[in-house]
């Protein structure tokens, strides 16, 4: 399985090869469907489905799971996820400290 990195890589040694640049434009739009597919499913409710529907559904979330477009797609959630976080907490505190009076 190559990730994003070993891709770019391939591309940037085969730039005059239309064949290899238009397998690596496939790949980029299946690994994009894959990540894609995965959010949604992650945030799909289960609860309706069938024992056999809901069996699927979770096979197919780990068989996802194991891609690189999907861990690359985690991981970058999780970084968005902790920098909104940080932010947030940043903002708290500045609010914090421009509210607190000043001693005379």
């Amino acid at each position: 399985m190559l990730n994003y990195k070993q891709l770019r890589q391939i591309q940037d040694g085969h730039r005059r090869n239309a064949d290899v640049l238009e397998l690596l434009r496939e790949i980029k739009r299946l690994r994009e469907l894959a990540a894609q597919a995965y959010a949604a499913l992650g945030y799909s409710n289960l609860s309706g489905l069938s024992v056999d529907e809901r069996t699927l559904i979770m096979d197919l979330l780990e068989m996802l799971m194991r891609e690189p477009a999907v861990l690359e797609y985690r991981t970058r959630r999780q970084n968005e996820e902790n920098l909104a976080y940080r932010r947030a907490q940043h903002q708290a505190r500045d609010a914090t400290r421009s509210h607190v009076p000043h001693k005379i």
